[in-house]
This record gives structure tokens, C-alpha cells and sequence, in this order.
């Protein structure tokens, strides 16, 4: 199984015609995506024209998940699956604030942070598996640990009424494997972060090229203090058999085509174990 976790950076007019913006991104990155073929793919900061865009290019995964904000304007942290593998059981999208059912924001996040979980099951062999993917706010840290709190919980919750399945949580947390985010979440449940291995970079911020080209939207002083570091990860409960883990590093033309790469993860869960762990890809 493949899972991927890729924060695809956003299409905001801000970017104007610049090296971010969606139009000139997209071919990129949907081709890379194509390429990876995943099984299971989380994406952060989607919109709804980039959901579009997802779902044509990716005929053959199906989605679930809900805008963070009201009328579709805000980020979906969407679950995309192979739908000839899995079957959704059900899904939801829950807000990182003191009432998660209710749309809004807390505790000093910037924009409306969300966690969206799907439970699917496995066609070839009945196992079932959790799939959560979230997008921890940048600029607050309580907001990154309540969030973090927030999503153990239910993750434990949803692990004692199903402990049959596998569970396996993706995202950009912006923050560091050993953060006080990351010690919220293992501390309030039983997943344990994967570390990346040496086929790709040990980190997932990049920005789009090596001239960081944030510098020229004035934006860089606000990010660069993310630049070279490993914000986004996956998580895994101990029903898995892993291969390996690692981050796309792959550009087109210097450039990459988010300012994050990918997270890729190659595993079984132990319940599904009539498809065996992939070998390597070949690189490209």
C-alpha cells in the first residue's frame, strides 16, 4: 500500500502569476501525483478548484472530507482512496477548537485548522483502516497542541471501538517530530510518528526553488523560520509492516511543485496482509 501525505499549497490570487501560482503548478504536481499512484492520499491546504482539479486527474481514488471554513472558502484536509481496494465506512471533519462539530477557530490559529478521518475497508481482505489527515495552524503554538490533544483523543476513541483496524494519521503538523505538538499527540494516544528514511531529504519545507521565492511576495520573513525542516509527517499505529518512508524531493526546471514535498509511505497494515509490502519504486 502507498500512502501519500502532500500539502499542495493553496491557489490564493496573491500569487498572481508568479512561480505559485496554481496554473503553472498544477501539470507538475497532478503528473507526480499521477505518478506515485497512490493508495491512500491526504492533501493540506486543497480548495475547492484544486479539489477539482484532484478529482479529474485522479480517476481512479474517490474523496471525503469538508471545507474548513464556511461556504467552501476555507482548506480541505481531503482523504483521497483507491476505490477498487477500499470501501468507505464513514467519514467526518472535525474542528480544532473547543467545539469540534462547529466551525470556527481558537485559541490564536490564524485560519479555521481542521482534522478529517475516514474509515475504509479493505475489498481483498475485510481489514479496516483509519485514515486521519489534519493541518496544524503556523503562527500559534497552544493552537498546534490543543489541535494535537484534540485529534488523540479521537483517534484513541475511534481505536478502543474499532481494535481490529490499522491506523495511520498524515499531515503537516508545522512543527518538528520532537515538538510539544508531537508530544501531545503521543502521549494522548498510541501512533508513533515514522521517521523519514534515506532515500529522500530529512526535511519538507522547501519553499518552490533554491532563490526561495517566497522572498519576492515579502512573505519570507514570515516562513523562513520553516525553511529545511521536517513540518510534515505520518503516523502510524502498530498494526503496520513498513518499507519505507520518505520525502519527494523530485522538480521540474529547478522548481518544485508545492513548497512542501511529499510524504510517502510504503507499508501494509499487519491486518491486510495478503498484499505484500512494496519493493522500491524506481526513481524518475
Amino acid at each position: 500500500m502507498k500512502v501519500v501525505s502532500y500539502n499542495i499549497l493553496n491557489d490564493h490570487p496573491r500569487f498572481g502569476d508568479s512561480a505559485h501560482a496554481w496554473h503553472r503548478r498544477r501539470p507538475h504536481l497532478l503528473a507526480r501525483v499521477q505518478w506515485h499512484a497512490p493508495d491512500v492520499l491526504g492533501i493540506q491546504e486543497g480548495t475547492l478548484s484544486q479539489m477539482a482539479d484532484l478529482r479529474a486527474a485522479l480517476p481512479d481514488l474517490d474523496a471525503c472530507g469538508e471545507s474548513a471554513a464556511p461556504h467552501g472558502n476555507g482548506e480541505f484536509c481531503a482523504i483521497f482512496y483507491r476505490r477498487s481496494r477500499f470501501a468507505l465506512l464513514g467519514h467526518e471533519t472535525f474542528w480544532l477548537t473547543p467545539t469540534p462539530s462547529v466551525q470556527g477557530t481558537a485559541w490564536g490559529a490564524r485560519h479555521h485548522r481542521i482534522c478529517t478521518v475516514a474509515r475504509l475497508r479493505d475489498q481483498g481482505t475485510g481489514g479496516v483502516l483509519i485514515v486521519a489527515n489534519t493541518h496544524l495552524d503556523h503562527t500559534s503554538p497552544e493552537a498546534r497542541q490543543n489541535g494535537a490533544t484534540l485529534i488523540a483523543a479521537r483517534l484513541r476513541a475511534l481505536s478502543e471501538a474499532h481494535p481490529e483496524a490499522a491506523t495511520v494519521l498524515v499531515g503537516d503538523f508545522n512543527a518538528a517530530p520532537d515538538s510539544p505538538a508531537a508530544a501531545r499527540l503521543s502521549e494522548g494516544c498510541s501512533l508513533r510518528p515514522e521517521p523519514l528514511g534515506p532515500a529522500g531529504p530529512a526535511h519538507t519545507f522547501t519553499g518552490l526553488d533554491a532563490g526561495w521565492s517566497w522572498r519576492r511576495l515579502g512573505l519570507h520573513l514570515r516562513y523562513s523560520r520553516f525553511m529545511h525542516r521536517q513540518l510534515d509527517h505520518i503516523w502510524l499505529s502498530a498494526r503496520w509492516s513498513v518499507a519505507r518512508v520518505w520525502a519527494d524531493r523530485h522538480t521540474v526546471g529547478g522548481r518544485y511543485p508545492s513548497d512542501h514535498l511529499p510524504v510517502v509511505l510504503e507499508a501494509e497494515p499487519l491486518n491486510n496482509l495478503s498484499h505484500p509490502p512494496p519493493g522500491p519504486r524506481p526513481a524518475r
